[in-house]
């Protein structure tokens, strides 16, 4: 846990430590990783579309 009177030296080097831990991730990941975002957000899209549709359709059988 923190301590509350901490520095501000001490808590950037904190900072300047923790930062040097990070694992960045390469380009290569970054794009495979875009990729996939956009695969499941266009599949959810289309499950979503096509229940909006199946219902709106069933609404209407209904309502006539």
């Amino acid at each position: 846990m923190a301590q509350k009177n901490m520095g501000k030296k001490t808590f950037a080097k904190g900072v300047a430590s923790e930062w040097k831990k990070i694992i960045w991730p390469t380009p290569k990941e970054v794009l495979n990783y875009a990729i996939v975002v956009i695969l499941i957000s266009l599949a959810v899209a289309l499950i979503v579309f096509g229940l909006d549709s199946l219902f709106h359709f069933l609404f209407s059988l209904i309502i006539k």
